[in-house]
């Protein structure tokens, strides 16, 4: 496992973006909200002067969502609708 200098892991750009998110300047989706609090999470154990653990814990629900639990000290709750994210994909697919 290497390691990298704290110099070059920036917090600042995923912390604009999340307070930007939660401010409705930008458009809200779970699924955007949720990778956003995943990269600060990581931003946070790359940054601590520690060990540090994350763990995710996904649960299938009814009416295509998915139950999406962020374990790190504390938890973070997201129910994501999973037409989201098959939405996006198909986007991705067409546009790359």
């Amino acid at each position: 496992m290497g390691y990298f200098p704290l110099c070059l892991l920036s917090t600042h750009k995923y912390k604009t973006e999340l307070e930007l998110m939660t401010s409705n300047v930008m458009p809200q989706t779970t699924t955007k909200l949720l990778k956003l609090k995943l990269m600060e999470l990581i931003d946070d154990v790359l940054a601590h002067d520690g060990f540090s653990d994350i763990r995710i814990e996904v649960k299938i629900l009814k009416r295509g969502q998915k139950e999406v639990i962020l374990h790190y000290g504390k938890q973070y709750r997201f129910v994501v609708d999973m037409h989201e994210i098959n939405e996006a994909a198909t986007t991705q697919q067409v546009s790359g």
